[in-house]
């Protein structure tokens, strides 16, 4: 009885141990097959060389976005106060040297012209009738009729009656200027750029009433920090891009580097000079300059 109790016992210990190593081979199986399914395929990796943009002292390239503007420019303003009568351009017209461009009304200025003329006349007329009394004095001076003093008192008379006629004509030639004045005109070829001032307004002298670009070179600054101020150098060349000019590049060289910070910005200003803008570069147009 114990013999076959015993035996019974061996079998379902057996079997037991089976089903174990049964399960663990499956379960073996399984978890390689999940993990070549989790794997994940080796990347390629390609190494290619670098190679910095070279500056012009053999160090990396410094860029810096730039604004196109001209070289010289001015506000437009009478010499004279008065009332804005014409305005003969707008923003954005371009003006020829000589042209008109604004008037001031001329009333006051012609009467002052009239006033101051006829002053001049009248010290004209002075000036003869003492240069008259001074020839009859100095004839009958040589001839021992009148006295000394008397000549003296004719000689002094004509000197301030030639003061007063140099007087009068330089305030008449004062009084023609401020007419003239009373008309702005422009003294270069150029594009207006601003109106500061509107027809019918009173205007001070040296108010200004229009923002004028002067033609011909043009410049692109930017605003350089102190950190790369060493790197830059007057007639250092530059190649400049525009976004709104996609595709070309344009040659520059270095005109003018400030020589004090912004006390804002703490940044130097510089500017440099575009060899051929040509037609397509506008004041006023972004880029970045390399």
């Amino acid at each position: 009885m114990n013999i076959a109790t015993n035996s019974a016992a061996v079998r379902r210990v057996t079997s037991v141990a089976s089903w174990v190593l049964a399960a663990v081979a499956i379960g073996s199986i399984l978890g390689c097959q999940r993990g070549k399914l989790a794997s994940a395929p080796p990347a390629l990796v390609v190494a290619l060389p670098v190679h910095p943009d070279a500056g012009a002292a053999g160090g990396a390239a410094i860029r810096y976005p730039i604004e196109v503007a001209a070289r010289y420019s001015n506000p437009m303003s009478f010499r004279v106060p008065g009332k804005l009568i014409e305005r003969s351009v707008r923003i954005g017209d371009t003006v020829k040297k000589g042209q008109v461009v604004a008037r001031l009304d001329p009333i006051d200025a012609r009467k002052q012209v009239t006033s101051a003329q006829a002053a001049l006349d009248a010290a004209e007329h002075r000036l003869l009738f003492a240069k008259q009394q001074l020839d009859r004095d100095n004839a009958q001076a040589a001839q021992n009729l009148i006295a000394a003093n008397q000549l003296e008192q004719t000689q002094d008379a004509f000197s301030t009656a030639q003061a007063g006629r140099e007087q009068a004509a330089a305030q008449l030639v004062v009084a023609s200027n401020n007419l003239q004045y009373n008309t702005l005109v422009a003294g270069h070829d150029g594009v207006i750029t601003s109106e500061n001032a509107d027809t019918g307004q009173v205007v001070t002298a040296g108010q200004a009433v229009y923002g004028f670009a002067w033609s011909g070179d043009i410049d692109v600054t930017l605003d350089a920090a102190e950190s790369d101020l060493g790197r830059i150098a007057i007639g250092q060349t530059a190649s400049v891009t525009f976004p709104a000019l996609p595709g070309r590049h344009f040659d520059a060289h270095v005109r003018e580097i400030t020589p004090a910070a912004d006390p804002s910005s703490r940044t130097y200003r510089v500017k440099l000079t575009l060899a051929q803008p040509g037609q397509a570069v506008r004041l006023g147009m972004t880029g970045e300059a390399t």
